[in-house]
């Protein structure tokens, strides 16, 4: 039987500002992440490849940008993004239960939106950017909808399970470099960094070996999607004031990931401690680097709640923030202009510029490039344009109006009765577990 606490909840249409908010920062990040370890990627450095390269005697500059990105960087923007995707397939849920879909239909639904997504991913893939991470997303949300009917507990402890095996596997690999050498056997980072390709059918071939291990990236992202889906359901958004013990433990762990993980990282790729170490911290940072996602989007749901209560009265969101909140809304046509830009710009075989840059000039190059985005996604706003990525998207999912309609049953569900109807999912109500929706009753 369906249940339904908070049966007079009023839904709140009110658009929460700290997701786009975040996609537009974590575009930053993905960028300057990207530059060098794919677009600029080179196998001639010295030391420090994963982030840009150095010789043998790095400058101060170059140093302090290592930490840096080893700190704040590295794995940080493409966990938030994970996490963003499960808020978002959390959220997009919550709509089609309001707008009276069952849970077999929502699972359709959703699977078909991912399969686009997907779709999306594997043209950029093969055609344009073997780092591309739309294809992983895409097979994530087609799993994802397999588990919307779960309780809160049990797709925690799938998260949970999934990051803890993940986590050992690499402390194991680390462990075996830092205590045995640089003669020890090692963990190949080829499968996160990718090398630049001479001309456009090397680069292709190497987008078909990516793609036939794209397992890998997926069960990478999978748990902080996981995670991402639960607060998306929860709707964490609505009220972040009463979530907010749980928000400011995330920010705890990510403060320790950074201090104990991103700050060793930086520190053996500039010689600080040695450089056999470099490899083992960059395992480490793959591993412990996922669970400063959610503590990164909890700071900035934290720090935007002031600014949230006023657009909830009706505010406008303030001038300063209006650029971030727009790249935000369009973030997929901020991440797949990214490639538009650097594509052409950077490749080997077409205009190949930017490859032997210091490390200081390869950041300048991406933070351009993301601010290039910014400014297009801006001007859509203030246009009232929505990204052409995201419009073709959604009506690709949807259909022409790009909005999920009101959902009739089908003779044969009207035929089996409501009760046989699976709505929800399931929670412990007066200490029974039972199928149950944060959502005012649904009509039919």
């Amino acid at each position: 039987m369906v249940t339904r606490p908070q049966q007079g909840a009023r839904v709140n249409k009110v658009r929460y500002v700290a997701p786009d908010v975040a996609r537009g920062l974590a575009l930053l990040g993905i960028v300057i992440a990207n530059v060098p370890t794919n677009w600029l990627a080179t196998q001639d450095a010295a030391h420090s490849g994963f982030f840009g390269g150095t010789g043998p005697d790095p400058s101060m500059l170059d140093k302090v940008l290592i930490v840096f990105q080893a700190m704040f960087v590295h794995v940080r923007g493409l966990s938030m993004f994970s996490v963003l995707l499960g808020v978002g397939i959390g959220m997009i849920l919550g709509s089609l239960w309001r707008r009276g879909f069952t849970n077999r239909a929502a699972k359709m639904m959703i699977a078909k939106r991912y399969f686009f997504l997907f779709c999306f991913g594997l043209v950029h893939l093969l055609f344009f950017f073997p780092g591309d991470i739309l294809t992983a997303y895409g097979i994530c949300g087609i799993i994802m909808a397999l588990f919307i009917g779960f309780s809160d507990r049990t797709l925690r402890i799938i998260a949970g399970v999934l990051l803890g095996a993940w986590c050992v596997w690499c402390v194991l690999g680390a462990m075996m470099i830092i205590f045995d050498g640089p003669g020890a056997p090692t963990i190949s980072m080829d499968m996160f960094y990718s090398q630049a390709s001479a001309t456009y059918m090397d680069q292709m071939l190497r987008s078909l070996g990516i793609l036939k291990e794209m397992v890998v990236p997926t069960i990478f992202i999978f748990p902080m999607i996981l995670i991402g889906f639960v607060w998306g359901r929860e709707r964490v958004m609505e009220d972040v004031d009463r979530y907010a013990k749980r928000l400011w433990a995330w920010v705890v762990v990510t403060v320790l990931v950074i201090v104990f993980v991103g700050i060793p990282f930086g520190l053996s790729s500039v010689g600080v401690l040695p450089y056999e170490w470099e490899s083992a911290f960059g395992i480490l940072n793959q591993a412990f680097g996922r669970l400063t996602g959610p503590g990164i989007l909890a700071a900035v749901m934290l720090a935007m709640r002031p600014i949230q209560r006023r657009i909830a009265q009706g505010e406008a969101i303030p001038g300063w923030l209006s650029a971030f909140n727009a790249l935000g809304k369009r973030s997929m046509t901020g991440y797949l202009g990214q490639t538009i830009i650097l594509f052409p710009l950077t490749a080997i075989f077409l205009l190949g510029i930017g490859h032997g840059w210091p490390i200081a000039a390869q950041m300048v190059f991406a933070t351009a490039v993301w601010l290039v985005t910014l400014l297009v996604a801006w001007v859509m706003e203030r246009r009232g344009m929505p990204g052409p990525f995201e419009k073709l998207h959604r009506t690709l999912s949807y259909g022409k109006n790009g909005l999920p309609q009101h959902y009739e049953l089908t003779p044969k569900e009207r035929e089996r009765g409501p009760e046989k109807i699976k709505v929800g999912y399931k929670q412990k109500i007066n200490g029974t577990w039972q199928l149950a929706l944060p959502y005012p009753k649904v009509s039919r």
